[in-house]
């Protein structure tokens, strides 16, 4: 009966957890290069 509305609040859910997890990627990503080569603990 009220399906939409639980299709919606899953959407919701898992979209603004995608949304988060790609601004933690993309900032880790930023100030990894900030850091100097000498004090990287994990080089690629």
């Amino acid at each position: 009966m009220y399906w939409e509305f639980v299709i919606a609040g899953y959407a919701i859910v898992f979209g603004g957890v995608a949304l988060y997890a790609a601004n933690v990627l993309r900032q880790g990503r930023a100030l990894s290069k900030k850091v100097p080569p000498e004090r990287r603990r994990f080089l690629d």
